[in-house]
Parts: structure tokens; sequence; C-alpha cells
């Protein structure tokens, strides 16, 4: 908790922070801080407390959404979950035998 303290005190105007929500549904994003107090994190319309990340306005709701740090794995788990629901979208119906073969592959996990 040291840690998750001492990350948002530092936090500043243009840095990155991830949005969670606690609904399994809640799609987490990266956004950038646009500015903060001694005692809130400014992110788009919403304010989070400094002293423990989560959005204000929200204390009475069985829904909570809070600030987490960036890391090169959030990142990549994003890029992943991104790229799944682009691929899951796609047509196909345009490749060729050999390129669905390719992905079947890769799908199945022997490519």
């Amino acid at each position: 908790m040291n840690n998750d303290k001492q990350w948002l005190n530092e936090l500043k105007a243009g840095d990155d922070v991830l949005i969670r929500g606690s609904r399994e549904l809640s799609a987490q994003r990266i956004a950038k801080v646009d500015r903060t107090t001694a005692t809130q994190v400014i992110v788009g319309n919403a304010r989070y407390r400094r002293k423990d990340g989560f959005q204000m306005g929200l204390e009475n709701s069985w829904y909570s959404v809070w600030l987490a740090p960036v890391t090169q794995e959030v990142r990549d788990a994003l890029r992943c979950e991104s790229m799944a629901k682009y691929i899951n979208r796609a047509d196909l119906s345009h490749l060729r035998l050999d390129q669905l073969t390719a992905i079947m592959k890769i799908i199945r996990g022997a490519g």
C-alpha cells in the first residue's frame, strides 16, 4: 500500500493512469491526468481521491472506480484484449484456405 500511496502522491498532469472498475464488464482504459490538487487527481470530468485513488462521488454506490498505475504488463494486456476483439469481429471470408489454416493452427496452439 505504501507504493500505491507514493505513486498517487507523485501523479501530475500528463501522467498516464489506468482507470479500473469493480464491475466485471467494466472496460479498463488508460487515460491522462488533466490536473491535480493536494487532495485530488482529475481525469476528464472525474475526480479521484489522492489518498486511495477511488473516484469521488461514488461512496454510496455498489460500483467503484479507481486509479491504478500503468505498467508495460497493463499496456500489453489491454492491447491483447483490443486485438482479440478486433479479430473476433473481422470478416475472414476473403482469406484463402492456407491463410485460414495458419490462423487455426495459431488459435489451437499448434503454430
